[in-house]
């Protein structure tokens, strides 16, 4: 998992590193949802789609 580049999308979102860091995964769905689904296929610092992919696994087996 790269939270390097989950980070840095969420700094591209306006979101501030304490907020970041305070996120639950949930969290950062919702902004992914509002904000970054969007973009299409343009990704921060180095996620990649199986990164994106990974992060959805982890929601659905019920991670926060």
């Amino acid at each position: 998992m790269d939270w390097n580049g989950l980070y840095l999308w969420a700094r591209q979102w306006g979101i501030q590193p304490g907020e970041f860091w305070d996120m639950t995964l949930s969290e950062w769905w919702a902004e992914w949802e509002s904000k970054g689904a969007n973009q299409g296929e343009q990704y921060a610092g180095k996620l990649t789609q199986a990164d994106v992919d990974e992060l959805l696994e982890w929601t659905k087996n019920g991670a926060t």
